[in-house]
């Protein structure tokens, strides 16, 4: 979900990595119609940044699949 706030730069970054994970979902058959998909989120860019080209790789609806996050607060 690409917000009205980012640059044009920005936005196209964000195109950039979604189209990449799209790609790698397709090619190597990652995510099937009818599979639930857990994405363990640490609250890093990086598992943010995967939640969020899920999310718009699922919008697209090239397949149909179940989507939650999961965060685990750990408190030592």
């Amino acid at each position: 979900m690409i917000s009205k706030n980012l640059s044009l730069y920005q936005k196209r970054h964000i195109e950039i990595v979604n189209n990449k994970v799209a790609k790698a979902v397709m090619d190597y058959g990652l995510i099937e119609n009818g599979d639930k998909v857990l994405v363990a989120v640490s609250g890093g860019k990086d598992s943010l940044v995967l939640l969020d080209a899920l999310t718009a790789f699922r919008q697209y609806k090239f397949k149909n699949f179940e989507l939650e996050a999961l965060h685990i607060e750990i408190l030592i």
